[in-house]
């Protein structure tokens, strides 16, 4: 059996066969978007208002407790700790999820998703982990350079005005170049983590792989994360800009204003949840569709044995949606 060459890859395509992968198990999906999700998002909300919290009271208090820094500290690892978790367990997961549905399997299941978990999720953190360290190492080292040249110039017996719009400039280009840098990494390494639970590989050979298999469509993996992320910039930028006047509100208010100060934040958390939920949901599913399609096409193109298949639309059953039939793509192992 022959197999057909790979559909042109274009936003409208990425999408669309994410919408269909989510219509095909709507509930499973929301199953795991309550469990790993949502609680991601609470988190996110509430920090801004924690944040103006300790930030209120290290201003204004005359006697700091000694405590403080370390009750700070401990927080700051505890949320890191929740942060890692849940998002470790929340990719794994849904792209485990999306890849038996994408691939037909009719009966999934949260515990054939969490089960996943066990493969994946140190291979995860271990992925996550090399890639941090680059981006690091990269910024670092190139700061340590710039201020290296900077001293240099100065022992040599150069004026240097820190405060001048020249070296503003300098410093503003400079921070140009290692944004570029950083989104150059993050488009060649967005596959990564779908690489690390469908292939079962970890570390450099998953960003090895992802950078092959973006080769040549980075354009599109760009326009892609700036739908997820320019949505999500906003959401962030409005909830922390909400967040501090109300704080201020309710200090100054008791009783019943403050009740309904309280009520309005709390409503703000839940929509700015359910908002940034629905955006990761559907960015891990375009994201893991893409890798498909990509994985796809090398198949097609470069004949790539370990990762061969062929490719067939099937339908996909749900008893739970009154008999839905969603038509999907599915590979064929030889």
């Amino acid at each position: 059996m022959e197999t057909s060459p790979p559909p042109q890859l274009t936003l409208r395509l990425i999408f669309s066969e994410t919408k269909r992968v989510l219509v095909a198990q709507p509930r499973h999906f929301l199953t795991l978007s309550l469990i790993f999700l949502i609680p991601l998002s609470i988190a996110a909300a509430i920090f801004p208002i924690y944040f103006e919290s300790l930030f209120t009271l290290f201003r204004f208090s005359v006697q700091p407790s000694v405590t403080f820094p370390t009750k700070t500290l401990l927080f700051v690892l505890a949320y890191t700790l929740f942060i890692s978790l849940f998002s470790t367990s929340a990719i794994g997961t849904i792209t485990n999820s999306v890849i038996e549905t994408f691939h037909g399997q009719t009966r999934i299941n949260l515990q054939s998703a969490t089960k996943s978990l066990s493969t994946s999720f140190f291979r995860l953190l271990v992925t996550n982990n090399y890639a941090g360290k680059i981006v690091v190492l990269i910024t670092f080292g190139s700061s340590f350079v710039l201020s290296l040249l900077i001293l240099g110039a100065v022992l040599y017996g150069y004026n240097i005005d820190f405060s001048s719009p020249k070296f503003l400039l300098l410093f503003l280009a400079f921070s140009i170049v290692q944004l570029s840098v950083a989104i150059f990494l993050h488009v060649n390494w967005t596959l990564s983590s779908v690489v690390v639970v469908a292939e079962k590989i970890s570390g450099l050979a998953s960003l090895k792989r992802s950078w092959s298999l973006v080769k040549g469509r980075r354009l599109l993996v760009l326009n892609m994360s700036m739908c997820s992320g320019l949505p999500l910039a906003t959401l962030w930028l409005v909830n922390f800009r909400l967040n501090w006047p109300s704080l201020e509100l309710a200090e100054d208010e008791d009783g019943s204003d403050k009740l309904i100060i309280l009520f309005s934040l709390t409503l703000q958390v839940l929509l700015f949840s359910t908002i940034q939920t629905s955006i990761l949901l559907i960015a891990l599913t375009a994201n893991t569709v893409l890798y498909l399609y990509c994985n796809k096409a090398g198949v097609v193109l470069h004949g790539d044995k370990e990762f061969s298949g062929n490719y067939i639309s099937l339908k996909v059953y749900d008893e739970e949606e009154g008999g839905k039939v969603s038509s999907v793509m599915s590979k064929l192992d030889n």
